[in-house]
């Protein structure tokens, strides 16, 4: 029995043993170089220095873990602040940025246990690591120098820095139980070309803190500015600078402030006059000294006359140097000499369109010495060129570059200037009478550019057209509606509709519940369950279109008819009727600004016949006809009225196969003759009406 328990206790064990992890506790710790923690600050931009690394407790020598470090205020070797799948025990550096009153921080952000299966990590501590950063940013050293040096003999002087410059928030122990700021360990001069302190020479060094004072020896001709600025303790960051002109007493006492493009008067520039010392002048090729070349020297040469060249432009600079006993100082520039003043581009029209006029002109150019001057660009148009101050226009939209091309007189060579122009869409419009009674002028707005229209009218026999560039006369031939349209550039295309003279006559554009009994204008009205037991609706138009207003009225009852009923707004007329035999005569009279057209009558009446009554009656001779017709209204024996038709005041109407009238005559004679000379064969409908009485009848054209 005991031998048993023994074996069973043995093989958990196993078990238990088989399936048990090794757990490691990781943490960040500094590997070279990390200050301790009574020292906790680093050096910003200081490369080699800072080193960090993981470590597992219980570490075997085989890695265990992958991991991500992030940075604030600091950076990997290759310029990224995260670090992903770093083992354990592998150093990296880490290089803090030069930030003011800002910690660096090393922190583990991820950890990933590689055999999951066998091992597990725990978070130990530290896994972040700050320190303060000592940045000297915003500290500028107090510096003084004893003299500024005459240019002509060599001199000594002293610089001299006051104080210390500190590094904001960073304290360290004063040796008595307390703490003061730290302050820095370095600083870095600068001096001018060939001047010596300290056994340097024209350059910049660096000495310790505790050397804040130091003696400099000028040479003979040099100016130039002597710097200082304090350094951390890696002299890998610094403060401000501080720096102190020392221009020896040179400076420019006479120049221009600047010079006119073209303006090849000369001009007199001037410094300080240092005896014995050589002045040598450089201007650009092209340009003479006193007269001679553009590049002249001699002992006490301050003030020279130069004249410019504008054919072959350069640099335009002016400047001298100063020389004695082989020394030789930096170039002199005036700094309130501008140079050549450059010819702008310039444009008084604040908004500019498409197709319109825009004033242009070429400033800071000296008007007497041009040649020549012409324009171009992409769709640029020269309206009126008067050189330097010209009239363009634009054919495009856009962003339009406008050049210059100025050719001043003695010159091969021409200069030239552009200028880029934003141009808006173009606003044309088509103006003028849209009722054309006889004769009108039509515009179009807002365009100046010459030679770039074309008139067209559309159909081609209503009128006659004068066109000049931007507008065109219109005369009438004949009635109708056209379109007149102009074409600018090939481009653009404005139209116009125009109604030419007046209306002719009345047509029927459509009609409901209306039956057209195919007589000149005669309609029977239907049966319909509105207000009235019979009712219909008639659209007139005129036969050109051109018509702006329809005015109706009663002509006339129907003979042996009821009263029907009418109602009209526009070009519509409504009729009803309250029984079946009822009936009306209408007459509808087009208009618009030039006039009026025929009257037209309409017949409308209900009835089970197919046509009104005609209670006149009429004869055609001869029928066909072929040159005059004659029209001859009768008395109706059948009248039923009380005494004989009046057939006096008759209005005689012929309608063509479309329903339009094409002739019209009121008469007190019976007899009628028409001429039908050059009317198209086929048959029309003669209509006459006496008072209350009307009669039709077909008139044959051969």
């Amino acid at each position: 029995m005991k031998k048993t328990v023994l074996f069973l206790t043995a093989v958990l064990m196993a078990i238990f043993m088989s399936t048990a992890k090794n757990t490691y506790t990781y943490k960040l710790v500094k590997s070279s170089n990390v200050p301790d923690a009574s020292n906790l600050y680093v050096y910003p931009n200081a490369s080699n220095l800072y080193y960090f690394k993981i470590l597992l407790d219980n570490y075997n020598g085989f890695a265990k873990g992958k991991f991500t470090i992030e940075l604030e205020n600091a950076k990997f070797t290759d310029g990224t602040t995260k670090l992903e799948n770093l083992y354990e025990g592998y150093p990296f550096q880490v290089v803090y940025d030069d930030v003011l009153n800002q910690n660096g921080i090393v922190k583990i952000t991820k950890a990933e246990v590689i055999n999951a299966s066998a091992d597990s990590l725990i978070k130990g501590s530290p896994t972040q690591l700050s320190y303060q950063i000592a940045s000297l940013k915003g500290q500028t050293p107090s510096m003084t120098v004893s003299a500024n040096p005459i240019i002509g003999s060599k001199q000594t002087i002293t610089a001299q820095i006051y104080g210390d410059v500190i590094y904001p928030g960073i304290y360290i122990n004063n040796g008595s139980g307390g703490s003061t700021n730290k302050t820095a360990e370095y600083y870095e001069w600068t001096l001018p070309q060939n001047w010596s302190a300290v056994g340097q020479i024209g350059s910049t060094f660096i000495l310790g803190a505790n050397q804040k004072s130091i003696s400099i020896t000028s040479d003979y001709v040099t100016s130039g500015e002597v710097k200082v600025r304090a350094l951390n303790g890696t002299k890998t960051a610094g403060s401000e600078t501080k720096t102190i002109l020392l221009d020896r007493g040179f400076t420019f006492t006479n120049n221009p402030t600047s010079i006119v493009f073209g303006d090849n008067a000369a001009k007199t520039f001037s410094t300080t006059l240092f005896n014995g010392i050589t002045y040598e002048w450089s201007v650009p090729a092209g340009w003479q000294i006193n007269g001679q070349g553009n590049s002249l020297e001699a002992v006490n040469l301050n003030s020279v006359s130069i004249t410019p060249e504008f054919c072959n432009q350069s640099d335009n600079k002016v400047k001298v140097r100063l020389k004695k006993d082989g020394e030789v100082s930096n170039w002199y520039e005036p700094t309130t000499y501008q140079g050549v003043l450059q010819p702008i581009i310039a444009n008084s029209t604040s908004t500019i369109y498409q197709y319109e006029n825009a004033f242009f002109s070429i400033s800071n150019i000296f008007a007497s010495s041009i040649n020549s001057v012409s324009w171009s660009g992409d769709g640029v148009y020269i309206s009126t060129n008067n050189g330097i101050n010209s009239k363009l226009a634009f054919a495009k939209s856009g962003i339009i570059r406008v050049y210059a091309t100025i050719l001043l007189q003695g010159c091969s060579t021409p200069t030239i200037i552009y200028k880029d122009i934003t141009v808006n869409a173009n606003r044309l419009s088509l103006s003028g009478n849209p009722t054309l009674c006889s004769q009108d002028n039509y515009l179009i707005n807002n365009l100046t550019i010459d030679n770039l229209v074309s008139w067209n009218k559309y159909p081609d026999n209503l009128v006659s057209i004068q066109q000049n560039e931007t507008s065109c006369t219109l005369s009438k031939i004949s009635n109708g509606k056209m379109t007149l349209s102009a074409t600018i550039n090939n481009v653009v295309t404005l139209t116009k509709e125009i109604s030419v003279g007046s209306p002719s006559w009345v047509i029927t554009s459509s009609y409901s519940n209306l039956n057209d009994d195919n007589y000149a204008n005669n309609f029977r009205i239907f049966p319909a369950s509105g207000n009235y037991a019979y009712e219909g609706s008639l659209v007139a138009s005129d036969y050109e279109g051109i018509a702006t207003n329809f005015e109706w009225s009663f002509y006339s009852n129907i003979n042996r008819k009821n009263i029907a009923y009418w109602w009209a707004s526009g070009n519509t007329v409504n009729v009803g009727a309250k029984t079946n035999n009822s009936g009306i005569v209408l007459q509808c009279i087009a208009s618009n600004g030039c006039g009026y057209s025929y009257t037209a009558l309409y017949t409308f009446y209900t009835g089970t016949t197919t046509q009104p009554p005609l209670p006149l009656k009429v004869s055609i001779s001869p029928n066909p006809v072929t040159a005059e017709a004659n029209i001859v209204v009768l008395e109706d024996t059948l009248s039923e009225t009380t005494s004989k038709i009046n057939v006096s005041d008759c209005d005689i109407t012929i309608f063509n196969n479309y329903g339009m009238p094409i002739y019209r005559k009121k008469t007190k004679d019976k007899n009628t003759k028409v001429n039908v000379s050059g009317w198209q064969k086929g048959f029309y409908v003669v209509k006459i009406v006496s008072k209350n009485e009307i009669v039709e009848d077909k008139l044959y054209v051969q």
